[in-house]
């Protein structure tokens, strides 16, 4: 859960401060897409799963948060594989 935390950081905060100003110096895309791969079967990656879920959508409903532009969320299950996790 924590990887999938900083990387919507990441994302999220990607651009800001460019040009000094605090203001990105390129449009906003309309769309981000972020994936995540998880073991769905397990604790960690069934409570992962809801709380990415539920950040996604709290960060769409709320417009002040990144100005219209909307996360889509893309997740896969590992299966519990570490190699098939790394692949995919």
């Amino acid at each position: 859960m924590i990887p999938a935390c900083i990387l919507m950081i990441i994302v999220i905060c990607s651009g800001v401060f460019v040009d000094g100003s605090g203001r990105n110096a390129s449009s906003r895309p309309l769309v981000v897409n972020l994936g995540a791969i998880c073991t769905f079967s397990s604790t960690i990656g069934s409570v992962a799963k809801i709380a990415i879920t539920t950040a996604v959508e709290d960060i769409n409903s709320n417009s002040s948060i990144l100005g219209g532009t909307k996360l889509n969320i893309t997740m896969l299950d590992s299966n519990t594989s570490g190699f098939l996790g790394i692949v995919e």
